[in-house]
């Protein structure tokens, strides 16, 4: 099992005609063979001022890496979102739901 660092940060795109929640950022991977998936959850926090979040990380067996991996993920913004929870969810093949490390962040306009 890998030890994770994230970091996140969320904004609101108003040039387009509806608004559009941004969420970026990056994720340490400890494998050269990995690979990562942003999306919304479902189903949606119990909290309606909080978007969540669901980013699964996959590491194949593979020489060990370290390095900070990008992610994005661009959804529909809802008026009472305030900020983002985001659940980093780690090999979630290996059995059940894998390991889940969660980081928070405001939404800035």
């Amino acid at each position: 099992m890998t030890e994770a660092l994230a970091n996140v940060r969320a904004s609101i795109d108003n040039s387009g005609t509806k608004p559009q929640l941004v969420v970026d950022g990056s994720v340490m991977v400890y494998a050269s063979d990995y690979s990562i998936k942003a999306e919304k959850a479902i189903p949606e926090s119990f909290n309606p001022s909080i978007a969540l979040i669901r980013v699964f990380v996959e590491e194949r067996p593979s020489p060990m890496k370290g390095v900070m991996r990008p992610f994005s993920l661009r959804t529909p913004m809802k008026n009472e979102w305030q900020s983002v929870q985001v659940d980093f969810v780690y090999n979630p093949e290996e059995g059940s739901e894998g390991r889940i490390q969660n980081v928070s962040a405001p939404i800035s306009e």
